[in-house]
């Protein structure tokens, strides 16, 4: 953990995904506050710990970036790519489709120096 990040708890997440027990779906503007969330304290076991806890309606994948070898990311940050898993059909897929999606996988690298 460097200097700019900071352990997550749950009490630092604030609202619209704080405690979601209701289904909100996953849209880019959930997936960008997550994002800025990771961006803030790391992106650790910890904190995907907590964002799953928080966010029961949501499946969350950790991963390196080199373990993704079809598909396009949703979302682009410094260390990470969010990509969409979609479960249409009983198979667990990465989708571009918003509406299809049902979890994410949190896509983690090694930011070029």
């Amino acid at each position: 953990m460097n200097a700019t990040t900071q352990p997550l708890r749950s009490t630092a997440l604030s609202r619209p995904i704080e405690d979601s027990t209701e289904p909100q779906g996953i849209t880019p503007e959930r997936l960008a506050a997550l994002a800025d969330i990771i961006e803030r304290h790391g992106l650790t076991e910890q904190t995907v710990a907590v964002i799953r806890s928080v966010n029961a309606d949501l499946r969350v994948t950790l991963c390196n970036e080199d373990d993704i070898t079809a598909g396009r990311p949703v979302l682009k940050r410094g260390s990470f790519h969010v990509y969409l898993v979609g479960g249409q059909s009983h198979c667990l897929t990465l989708t571009a489709d918003y509406d299809a999606a049902i979890g994410i996988v949190l896509a983690e690298f090694d930011p070029p120096s």
